[in-house]
This record gives structure tokens, C-alpha cells and sequence, in this order.
């Protein structure tokens, strides 16, 4: 949790498969979920929350107990088993993370989310991280400050090339998005191999 930093990760497991309308493949878990939480359910989201006092940065959000439907799904852990076996700091039912999700985020530096694999999950942590920004006076400074165009660049009409990016948008792009020094470069098909 220290390589987080002042950054919430959010973390969604697996969600249930179906094929053939209303059989559901055999269930495995998000390798990234599993390896984290130890947690073997559905639909759960984690949240890991190093800018949180201590005793609420670990949070998983699960599907509470249901004796009638565990007879045909099987015995689920609920909210006290997540606590109780799994280590989490405070666990709630997954219906009340779209409610509760945006006072976790708040204070965090900044969000790890895998974007793109999530689709149920994605839409809430993006409304929420943008409620954070329009609200966090230093969030709003920043990109103001990043996206204030250059006073040297010139004005170019509609049917000229556009104007070269403000140099210290720029300059942030391009630290936001270099890899790692110690980051794999994967191409397709291809193995492994040390960044150039």
C-alpha cells in the first residue's frame, strides 16, 4: 500500500459469465482481485486507501448474505466475513458503492483503476474522481494552470494547423504518461523484453 503513494486504487473482481441465456460459466476470479484480497466472490470491489486514517484503508464492497439464494449459488461471506476472514477494515454491501464511493476518494492524490475493463464499475469511478476535481481548490489551479494557453503561441485561424501545446501541459503529459524505468514492454506475441 506504501506504492500507492497518496493514491486510492479501486479494484473490481470478476463478474458472473452466462452462456446460453441463463447458464453461467464456472466462476474465476480477476487474477489482480484475488492476489490482493483473497477474496473468492462476484461483483466485490476493493478499495485500497493509503490517505485514509488507519482502520479504513482497506475497504471491500460485497454482496451480503442471502440464505435463499445460497442454496443454489452457495454460502457467501457478506460484509462480516469480509471483515472477519479476509482483513478488510470495513466492508459494505456493493449496492451502496456508488453512494459511498466519492467520501472514500476524497483527499486521494489520485485514483490506480485498470479503464476499459470494468464497464459496470468505470462510469462510478469516473463521476466520482471528476466531483473531486471540481471541488479540490489545488486540482483546479493545476489544470487551469496546464491547460492556460501560451501567451508566446500564435493565434492561428480555423483552416491554419493548430498551435503547438502549452509547454507545461506538455511538460505534465509527458510525466504522466512515461513508464517505468523498470516496466515491461510487451508487443503482441512477443515475449518480455527490457524497455530500450
Amino acid at each position: 500500500m506504501q506504492d500507492l503513494g497518496g493514491a486510492a486504487a479501486v479494484i473490481p473482481a470478476a463478474t458472473l459469465v452466462t452462456h446460453h441465456a441463463d447458464t453461467e460459466w464456472p466462476f474465476r476470479q480477476d487474477s489482480d482481485f484475488w492476489y490482493l484480497t483473497g477474496f473468492d466472490e462476484p461483483d466485490a470491489v476493493a478499495l485500497l486507501l493509503p490517505h485514509r486514517p488507519e482502520g479504513e484503508r482497506f475497504v471491500l464492497f460485497v454482496n451480503p448474505r442471502e440464505p435463499a439464494a445460497e442454496v443454489w449459488t452457495g454460502r457467501r461471506w457478506g460484509c462480516e466475513g469480509a471483515v472477519e476472514c479476509f482483513g478488510a477494515d470495513i466492508a459494505h454491501p456493493r449496492s451502496e458503492l456508488e453512494q459511498r464511493l466519492p467520501d472514500y476518494l476524497n483527499g486521494a492524490e489520485g485514483i490506480a483503476f485498470r479503464v476499459g475493463r470494468h464497464p459496470a464499475i468505470e462510469p462510478l469511478v469516473v463521476a466520482a474522481w471528476a466531483g473531486q476535481l471540481a471541488i479540490n481548490p489545488k486540482w483546479q489551479t493545476l489544470l487551469c494552470e496546464c491547460i492556460r494557453p501560451s501567451t508566446d503561441a500564435p493565434n492561428y485561424s480555423a483552416d491554419a494547423p493548430p498551435r503547438p501545446i502549452n509547454p507545461k501541459w506538455q511538460t505534465l503529459l509527458c510525466e504522466c504518461m512515461r513508464p517505468s524505468a523498470d516496466a515491461p514492454n510487451y508487443s503482441a506475441g512477443a515475449s518480455p523484453r527490457p524497455l530500450d
